[in-house]
């Protein structure tokens, strides 16, 4: 059997090179756009690709094991459908809560380095 820390070291750097290759596949569909278009769709991916990687790498306590995790949407995947008595409800919970403050948290660095830094990159004749 694998080592906990092995296997939570595997799925992070799984999460991270898929929400990577992602985030590259996205901004590679719109290499032709104009540069504002762009840019807003780097940022898109980016959001999607921090999303997706969230989605992977949050864990989520298992319900029939103590003191034990795995990947919260395999605990949600495995309690909903193959558990009679299974509750997904804290795993989907963990999840949704894990992926929506990682959303907002990204949104909020972007708006206070737009604010403090956009407005220096656009105008360079200060």
């Amino acid at each position: 059997m694998i080592d906990p820390t092995t296997a939570w070291t595997l799925i992070a750097a799984g999460g991270l090179l898929g929400g990577s290759c992602f985030y590259y596949l996205v901004v590679l569909c719109f290499r032709n756009s104009s540069d504002k278009r762009r840019s807003k769709v780097k940022r898109f991916g980016l959001y999607l690709a921090a999303a997706l990687t969230c989605f992977f790498v949050t864990p989520a306590p298992l319900p029939a094991h103590e003191g034990q995790l795995a990947p919260a949407f395999v605990v949600v995947i495995f309690e909903n459908f193959f558990q009679t008595q299974g509750s997904p409800e804290e795993a989907f919970w963990t999840l949704t809560i894990s992926i929506s403050t990682l959303l907002l948290f990204l949104f909020l660095i972007f708006k206070v380095v737009d604010r403090f830094l956009g407005y220096k990159l656009r105008n360079p004749s200060d």
